[in-house]
């Protein structure tokens, strides 16, 4: 997990680590949240 290293080099966990697993998952929820409100 990067996210803590994200915080201090002032980047998002895409730009910073964007190959990382918590990218990844990140991505993927963002994805989810916009196909949720998309149906509101």
């Amino acid at each position: 997990m990067r996210f803590p290293e994200t915080t201090v080099a002032g980047e998002p966990i895409t730009t910073y680590a964007g190959s990382s697993g918590g990218a990844a998952s990140y991505r993927r929820l963002a994805r989810e949240l916009i196909a949720i409100g998309g149906s509101l």
